[in-house]
């Protein structure tokens, strides 16, 4: 396990000295977006990451043991305030800005936080040649309340560049005043570890026999699964079984509408897994479906499962909230948010014309291996971060 302080060593001159602090590197799977990063001679990576996180887990998470990879270093530090993702801070953080010297920090985190104000604050105080590049997912343009508003504003002044996890982030900081340079850059997968396996074991223990639809995900209203349930009752019948996976604050509305539309014995609810268990439970289904809602503070980021999905050989169907259809691409099907009879007939499309099914899990195989592959990914965060490179430094494009 990686220790407080723990700095690499680098060669000046030689290496790029980079330094990446991202909450989520809690989890050795989001860990992989560094062995990517690292599979370069030319870099000096430090990975900085908290002990234990809180926020958004229904228990709070210790540090997940490893790195995948021995061309980076793992600091695994203390965070404060670690159940509020905008809030959270180290209180090593300026000691381990100073004592790795990066020539570029990677800031996995949203601009209004007060970790990416810390991080920008001592950049222009202490190492105005360090590069900074921040990372923006909201793709709502919401207006926070102080501080978190100056915060915000501080730091779209100072970054040097910016990575967004879908095209409508953009267009919302460009809206708040970002000028430098600006790229989508989605998370990626392993398609060597994330892919098809032998399903029948677990499709028996299930009680699956037949065509399956599945959902994988947070059991929360605006994911849209009553949708789904709605789509599966139309027309009196449902010729197709249903793997819910996941768990969340829905789940007994919704078992209970199941009942309702009469077709609970159409249902298998199967709980949360974990990320290893992710590809047993999708290989079990024939089509996932991502049924989100647009609500008036969240739309869909991404929706990483139908990445997944695709990876696994499996058809998707998601709705047109926030990312979901540029995730899919030519490689599923797409229907308007909240309309079940939309859904059903993509459903029906899939299962009563095999061929058209199977060209779709062709596609979606490609695109996961080729546009959403971490080695994809990485050449997309290098080039980005090359852009950072070439920005003039700070005391010469301008105050803060």
């Amino acid at each position: 396990m990686a220790q407080d302080l723990h700095i690499a060593s680098s060669t000046p001159g030689r290496r790029l000295r980079v330094l990446s602090i991202w909450h989520g590197a809690v989890r050795l799977l989001n860990r992989q977006r560094y062995d990517a990063l690292a599979a370069s001679d030319d870099l000096d990576l430090t990975v900085l990451a908290p002990k234990r996180w809180s926020a958004g887990l229904p228990s709070p998470l210790t540090i997940e043991p490893g790195t995948g990879s021995d061309r980076y270093q793992l600091i695994a530090a203390t965070a404060w305030f670690r159940c509020h993702a905008a809030f959270h801070i180290y209180p090593s953080l300026f000691t381990i800005l100073s004592r790795s010297r990066p020539d570029l920090i990677d800031l996995y985190e949203e601009p209004y936080t007060l970790i990416a104000w810390l991080v920008l604050w001592w950049r222009n105080q202490f190492s105005p040649g360090c590069r900074v590049v921040f990372t923006a997912c909201q793709n709502i343009a919401k207006r926070y309340p102080p501080p978190f508003c100056w915060m915000e504003r501080y730091v779209l002044k100072s970054a040097d560049a910016a990575m967004a996890l879908n095209r409508e982030a953009i267009e919302v900081f460009r809206d708040k005043g970002y000028d430098g340079p600006f790229d989508v850059v989605p998370t990626g997968i392993d398609p060597r570890s994330l892919r098809r396996v032998d399903s029948s074991q677990l499709r028996s223990a299930l009680g699956l026999k037949g065509p399956t639809v599945g959902y994988l995900g947070r059991l929360a209203e605006e994911k849209g699964v009553g949708t789904l349930l709605d789509a599966a009752a139309m027309r009196g019948e449902c010729d197709f079984q249903m793997l819910i996976v996941g768990d969340g604050p829905e789940k007994a509305a919704l078992r209970q509408r199941a009942e309702q539309l009469k077709i609970a014995d159409k249902i298998v609810w199967a709980g949360a897994v974990g990320s290893d268990e992710v590809p047993r439970y999708l290989s079990c289904m024939d089509i996932l479906v991502l049924p989100s809602l647009t609500r008036p503070h969240w739309k869909e980021q991404l929706g990483r499962v139908l990445i997944e999905a695709m990876a696994c050989d499996v058809a998707v169907v998601g709705s047109n909230s926030g990312a979901i259809p540029d995730v899919i691409g030519d490689a599923g099907l797409v229907f308007p948010e909240g309309d079940a009879a939309a859904l059903r007939a993509a459903l029906d499309r899939l299962f009563y014309d095999p061929s058209f099914r199977l060209d779709l899990v062709a596609r979606g195989r490609r695109r996961a291996e080729t546009v959403f592959s971490w080695p994809t990914i990485a050449s997309q965060i290098r080039s980005l971060w090359q852009s950072a490179q070439t920005r003039p430094p700070l005391v010469l494009r301008r105050r803060v």
